[in-house]
């Protein structure tokens, strides 16, 4: 996210014509940056970008890096991560951990649904349409009575966390604009006549 900061104040002074920014200074960190996650975030022996450098462990925030453009969707590092993080972190058919990782908090994790989300969105990136759509329908199955989300799902159906948790909705509704933008122009508008049945 530090390589996303970096890159959206180089676009965004571009938009803006500002020329007090640091733009050059910005741009050599965001490249240098780059570089480094690429050799040092990637484990090729594991095939999968990973949660710390000189670790194998994986973050399931991983999805994000094709949806902030670090690589595009289909790149092999970002499959095989995808791939591995649906694997590893896998909390039911359509549901992923965040981490496996002692995180020092009391209690067992439930599923996190931002990522089971972002996992969806990733999918798509991939050229996955099939996959991304199961897994978003699986998903839209597991609102709760309001049609609204927790921050995390137990296996059993249970919300866990925050509830509503906001950043869940944005997730959802960012893979339902990525299912739009591939052809699947149903996706947007099944949610959207799940959330309305729930009320009549």
């Amino acid at each position: 996210m530090t390589w996303v900061c970096l890159d959206r104040g180089v676009q965004l002074a571009d938009l803006l014509g500002d020329r007090s920014a640091s733009v050059d200074r910005w741009r050599t960190a965001r490249e240098e940056l780059r570089a480094d996650i690429l050799d040092q975030g990637y484990d090729a022996r594991v095939g999968s970008f990973v949660l710390a450098y000189d670790s194998t462990e994986l973050d399931a925030s991983l999805l994000r890096i094709p949806l902030v453009g670090f690589l595009p969707g289909d790149d092999p590092r970002v499959v095989g991560t995808i791939t591995r993080v649906w694997r590893v972190l896998s909390a039911g058919p359509a549901l992923v951990r965040r981490y496996n990782v002692d995180d020092g908090l009391p209690g067992e994790e439930g599923a996190f649904l931002l990522c089971s989300f972002e996992l969806v969105s990733a999918l798509v990136l991939a050229g996955r349409h099939d996959d991304a759509r199961r897994l978003f329908d699986q998903l839209l199955a597991s609102a709760g009575p309001l049609g609204l989300y927790a921050e995390q799902l137990a296996t059993d159906g249970t919300a866990l966390g925050n509830y509503p948790q906001a950043f869940t909705h944005l997730a959802l509704i960012e893979a339902a604009l990525n299912l739009d933008a591939a052809g699947d122009r149903d996706a947007l508008h099944a949610w959207a006549a799940r959330t309305r049945a729930r009320w009549v």
